[in-house]
């Protein structure tokens, strides 16, 4: 792959979660438009109020991609 379509540095475990996350949240309404700033502060105050066992799968794919790189 060229250097250039590499990624710069491994995605965080927020990251994994925002993605998962905010994919959910259009789901719920498809008919309903959402602002990117909606979305985004809906996703932080969900990472913000789990706990450290429910933040582990996003860990381990953080720690997974620090591998890669």
């Amino acid at each position: 792959m060229p250097e250039d379509l590499q990624p710069k540095r491994p995605m965080s475990a927020f990251l994994y979660f925002n993605i998962e996350t905010s994919a959910e949240i259009r789901a719920r309404d498809p008919t309903k438009i959402m602002a990117i700033n909606e979305v985004s502060k809906m996703v932080s105050d969900k990472w913000a109020a789990m706990s450290e066992e429910q933040k582990a799968p996003y860990d381990k794919k953080n720690l997974e991609d620090k591998k890669r790189h």
